[in-house]
């Protein structure tokens, strides 16, 4: 699935409850505190939907054109993905 902002990605899907996630920001994308920020926030609304991602494993790919995108942008982005997905 893929966004002009980040792209998500299906990996693997296995039978156990467990799920991983991984999320990659490139320095292209901003600097540390920045970086940080998006994946401090990807992992808080993954873990809302934990029980929807349950023996999914995922991969979310931050791109360079991710400009100060709020907490409620991101959330709003991955919401669509995942209704999508699911």
């Amino acid at each position: 699935m893929r966004n002009t902002l980040l792209d998500m990605k299906k990996l693997y899907v296995s039978d156990k409850r467990s799920s991983k996630l991984l999320i990659v920001t490139s320095k292209k994308v901003g600097n540390a505190p920045y970086r940080n920020y998006l994946r401090r926030c990807t992992k808080i609304i993954m873990h809302e939907f934990a029980t929807a991602f349950r023996g999914i494993h995922t991969a979310i790919f931050f791109k360079k054109q991710t400009n100060r995108v709020t907490f409620h942008q991101i959330r709003a982005m991955l919401c669509g993905k995942l209704q999508k997905k699911l």
